[in-house]
């Protein structure tokens, strides 16, 4: 699927976390004008959309699997160095 959407112009992109296993890529399919131009940005997006600010890591986890944005157990790192949403005192905040 990501080949034919990079190979030919089909007005969508992918984006993806970055997950050190390779047994797990996962892509995003946006259309070529999302705002969302990285995983953070996407995710973010989404939890603005749903009016929500402050989550500990847990909860994180449990929403991104919920909403279809991670099929592992583990929060991708660049979340966790994202400065647009600070990992402080064990809560993920967004910025506005």
């Amino acid at each position: 699927m990501e080949s034919i959407i990079t190979e030919y112009d089909t007005g969508f992109r992918i984006i993806s976390p970055q997950i050190r296993d390779r047994r797990y890529q996962r892509g995003i399919i946006v259309p070529n004008d999302s705002p969302f131009d990285t995983f953070e940005d996407l995710v973010i997006g989404t939890l603005i959309s749903d009016g929500i600010t402050n989550l500990s890591e847990t909860e994180l986890l449990k929403y991104l699997k919920m909403r279809g944005l991670i099929i592992t157990s583990a929060i991708p790192q660049e979340l966790y160095e994202c400065p647009k949403m600070p990992f402080k005192n064990e809560i993920f905040t967004v910025k506005r």
